[in-house]
């Protein structure tokens, strides 16, 4: 239950800066026809979310654990999420 309160906490700390990152690197979603925004949105909300999933990792490392293995694949599923969506 703690990595995942505290992935919660840095999702909610990092989200401004992703935010602020988007804008100054033109991941935007511009206004038009296929959007329902009405001004430019940043789209890279992902990274918040791909750095809480790697606090929680990080948290939750062990060399001794079982559940190394686990820990990686979640790791890299989160990483190739955030690829693919971005």
């Amino acid at each position: 239950m703690i990595p995942f309160l505290v992935a919660a906490l840095v999702v909610l700390a990092v989200t401004p800066l992703a935010r602020e990152a988007g804008r100054r690197m033109g991941l935007v979603d511009e206004p038009g026809m296929r959007s329902t925004h009405a001004k430019p949105t940043p789209r890279a909300g992902g990274l918040a979310i791909l750095a809480g999933i790697a606090v929680a990792v990080w948290l939750s490392w062990s060399p001794s654990s079982a559940a190394r293995a686990d820990l990686i694949a979640l790791l890299a599923g989160g990483i190739l999420v955030f690829a693919v969506g971005l």
